[in-house]
C-alpha cells in the first residue's frame, strides 16, 4: 500500500493521516467547499476539492471515485459515517481495482443492515431484543408496539448508519406517530436511506461493545470492551476500557458472542460488536454491529497499546493477525482509559441541545502525563451547522485499575481546557464526571436524561428578559443576512431560533391560535432534527420562515401575540382540524394521484393500443 485516499473529515481524518504518515504512506484527502482551511487538507500530503457543501460533498461516491483514480491511490479508508458502512461504495471501491479499508462488500450488506444483523445474531442462537426483522412502516410499528406487555416502549431506529441518529423512543402509539417522521428524515441525511425499524426498549441497562479483529485466514480475536453506558438522548458522551466492575463470566460471554457473529458472517477487519446488559439478571441482547473503526477506538488502543489504524492497514493488506503483531486475545487490560467527547453545543434545561457555530478563537487542550487528544480543531477554525459537533476528543489513561482515579484525573483534563469562540460541553462534562454515581459506576444507559437538571449548567440558553420567548447569546453576527425582519410591534413577542439550522416542517400559519407546548417548527442541523414548541399560548400573527430556509441562531421565527395571564387559564383547549391536510401531505397525494389511470389518458390509450392492460387494471382485476 503506497498511496491511501481518505474519504472522511474532522478529527477521524487527522487520526488516519497520522498514522499513514508514521508507516511511510501517502496520502490524499478530499474536501467539500467550505472546508478548504481544514485541519486534515493542510496535514495531507495532497488535497483534492469535492464540488459541493456539508455532507452531500462526503457522500459523493463517484465523485470520490474519480478523484482516487485520477492520483493513482491504491486504497479508501471510509473512516466512520458518510460511507463507511455502504456496501455499494464498497463494491465500487473494488470494482475498481482498489482496496476498501473495511469488511467485505457481503459483509457489510449482513452486518450494515441493523435488521438484518439481528437476523443474523437470531441464526446464531445469540440473544436479541423483539423487534421487527426488516424496515417497517408506521402501521407495523404501531402493531408490534401493542403486541408488547402494557408499559413497554420500544425504539425507531435507523437501519442504516449510527451516532443515534435516526433514534427515537416512544412509549405510546400517539409518539411513535410524532416520532416516526423525523427518525425517518434523520436516516435519510445520515445515511441516504430512510428506512427505520422498531425493537423493544431495555430499560436500566449497561451498554457494552466488544472490539474485534480479523484477517483474512479465519482468525478472529476479540480486543477487550469499552462500556458506553453514559449517553445523552442515544448520543455517546464517555467511553471506558475496559467495563468497569464487569464479571469474568459476563465478559467472556460477549467476546464468545461477538467473535462468533464476526465468524458467521466471514468477518475481515476491524469492527465492533455492540450489546446491551440488564445488570440485575445479568442477561444480555445483542444491538448491532458496527463494521469500521469507531469514535471510541482510542480508548481501546490505549489499555492495549495498539494502533487499531495500522492494524486495518495491514489486515487490509492480507497479513496474518499474528504478522501485524496480535498473537492471541490479549489479556484483560491491568489499567484504564476514559474519553470524553468535546462538542459545539449548548445545553438546555429540558435536555434539548443547541449546536454552536461560531470561529473557534482560543484552543488550549489539556496536556500532561496519560492525556491524548484527537481533534481537527485549532484557533481560526470556523465551526458550520453542516457537520456533526464533536470538536475534539480527550482520552486519559491511568496506570492502575482504579476507575475513580481515572474519572478523577478526566474531571482534571476537562477543567484545562480552553476554548472560546464556540459554546462546549465542556462545564457540562465537568457536572458530569463529578457526579457520585458515576464516580460509583453505578450507572444506566437512561441516567444522564433522568439526571438532566442537576447536570444542566448555570447558562440553560433561556433569557430572563421581559420577552420570555427570547434567548440569550444573541449577537449582530447571528442575524440571517438573507431576510431582515423589523421588531415586532408593541404588545407582541418573538419567537427566536434557538440554533442555526435548515427549517423543514412550519406547522402553524398567520392567523392561526397556539397552545402552549404545541409543535410550531422543525429545525434539522448537524443532521438531527429539533422542534421548536410554542411556550405560551396565544396567536400567531406573522411567520418569519418557510420551508428550506437556512437560518442562523436567533433568526426571528414567528410573532407571537400572547394571552394574558386569565386569557391562557380561561381560554379552552386548542383543538386540531382532523380535516385539514398539511401542504406537504397535499403534495404527496397530488403526485400519487398522477398515476392514476385517469390522470394518464394518453398512456393507457396507448397500453390498450397494444392490446394490454394497465397495472392498476390488472391489480383490480
Amino acid at each position: 500500500m503506497k498511496r491511501l485516499l481518505i474519504a472522511n473529515r474532522g478529527e477521524i481524518a487527522v487520526r488516519i493521516l497520522s498514522t499513514c504518515a508514521s508507516a511511510g504512506i501517502e496520502t490524499v484527502a478530499v474536501f467539500s467547499e467550505e472546508e478548504a482551511s481544514a485541519l486534515h487538507v493542510r496535514r495531507a500530503d495532497r488535497a483534492v476539492p469535492l464540488s459541493g457543501c456539508g455532507p452531500e460533498a462526503y457522500l459523493d461516491a463517484d465523485a470520490i471515485l474519480k478523484v482516487a483514480r485520477s492520483h493513482s491511490v491504491d486504497a479508501i479508508h471510509p473512516g466512520y459515517g458518510f460511507l463507511s458502512e455502504n456496501p455499494n461504495f464498497a463494491e465500487l471501491v473494488r470494482d475498481a481495482g482498489l482496496t476498501f479499508i473495511g469488511p467485505s462488500v457481503e459483509t457489510l450488506r449482513h452486518l450494515g443492515n441493523k435488521a438484518a444483523a439481528r437476523t443474523l445474531a437470531t441464526q446464531c442462537a445469540i440473544p436479541v431484543l423483539a423487534g421487527s426483522q426488516e424496515a417497517c412502516n408506521l402501521a407495523t410499528g404501531i402493531a408490534f408496539l401493542s403486541s408488547l406487555p402494557a408499559g413497554t416502549s420500544v425504539l425507531i431506529k435507523a437501519v442504516t448508519g449510527g451516532g443515534g441518529r435516526g433514534l427515537r423512543l416512544a412509549k405510546t402509539s400517539e409518539e411513535l406517530k410524532a416520532h416516526w417522521q423525523q427518525a425517518e428524515h434523520e436516516a435519510l441525511s445520515v445515511a441516504g436511506k430512510r428506512d427505520v425499524y422498531v425493537e423493544e426498549y431495555l430499560p436500566n441497562a449497561r451498554h457494552i461493545e466488544v472490539q474485534i479483529a480479523a484477517d483474512q485466514h479465519g482468525n478472529i480475536v476479540p480486543l477487550s470492551e469499552r462500556d458506553c453506558t453514559l449517553q445523552r438522548r442515544f448520543q455517546k458522551l464517555v467511553e471506558i476500557a475496559p467495563a468497569p466492575d464487569l464479571s469474568t463470566n459476563i465478559r467472556e460471554t460477549l467476546h464468545h458472542a461477538a467473535v462468533k457473529l464476526a465468524s458467521a458472517c466471514g468477518y475481515e477487519g476491524l469492527g465492533t460488536m455492540e450489546f446491551l446488559v440488564d445488570p440485575k439478571s445479568g442477561r444480555f441482547f445483542f444491538i448491532e454491529a458496527n463494521p469500521r473503526l469507531q469514535v471510541e477506538h482510542t480508548v481501546t488502543e490505549e489499555v492495549l497499546d495498539l494502533d487499531l489504524v495500522r492494524l486495518q492497514l495491514d489486515l487490509a493488506d492480507g497479513r496474518s493477525l499474528a504478522d501485524a503483531g496480535v498473537k492471541k486475545p490479549p489479556a484483560t487490560p491491568r489499567s484504564f482509559a476514559v474519553q470524553v467527547r468535546i462538542n459545539t453545543e449548548r445545553l438546555l434545561a429540558d435536555g434539548n441541545v443547541v449546536p454552536s457555530t461560531g470561529r473557534v478563537t482560543t484552543f488550549l487542550p489539556a496536556t500532561g502525563p496519560g492525556i491524548r487528544i484527537d481533534t481537527h480543531a485549532y484557533p481560526g477554525w470556523n465551526v458550520t451547522a453542516a457537520f456533526d459537533t464533536l470538536l475534539a476528543k480527550l482520552i486519559v489513561r491511568t496506570n492502575t485499575r482504579n476507575l475513580t482515579a481515572a474519572l478523577r484525573q478526566c474531571y482534571r483534563a476537562v477543567n484545562q481546557f480552553e476554548i472560546s469562540g464556540v459554546v462546549t460541553n465542556l462545564s457540562f462534562l465537568q457536572k458530569l464526571l463529578q457526579h457520585d454515581e458515576v464516580q460509583e459506576w453505578t450507572v444506566h444507559t437512561a441516567f444522564v436524561d433522568a439526571e438532566i437538571a442537576s447536570l444542566c449548567p448555570a447558562d440553560t440558553g433561556v433569557s430572563d428578559s421581559t420577552d420570555p420567548l427570547a434567548v440569550l447569546h444573541a449577537s449582530a453576527g447571528n442575524i440571517n443576512p438573507r431576510k431582515h425582519v423589523p421588531p415586532p410591534p408593541s404588545g407582541v413577542t418573538c419567537l427566536r431560533s434557538p440554533l442555526p439550522g435548515t427549517i423543514v416542517a412550519v406547522e402553524v400559519s398567520s392567523g392561526d391560535s397556539i397552545q402552549r407546548g404545541q409543535q410550531l417548527l422543525v429545525i434539522e442541523a448537524m443532521k438531527m432534527q429539533h422542534t421548536v414548541t410554542a411556550p405560551v399560548s396565544g396567536t400567531a400573527t406573522e411567520i418569519h420562515v418557510g420551508v428550506g430556509d437556512t437560518i442562523r441562531e436567533q433568526h426571528p421565527l414567528i410573532w407571537i401575540h400572547a394571552l394574558t395571564d386569565v386569557e391562557d387559564a380561561d381560554a379552552p383547549p386548542v383543538e386540531e382540524d382532523l380535516d385539514r391536510i398539511r401542504n406537504d401531505l397535499q403534495e404527496v397525494l397530488d403526485r400519487k394521484q398522477a398515476g392514476h389511470d385517469e390522470n394518464r389518458a394518453d398512456a393507457v390509450v396507448r397500453r390498450h393500443a397494444s392490446g394490454r392492460r394497465t397495472a392498476r387494471e390488472n391489480i383490480a382485476d
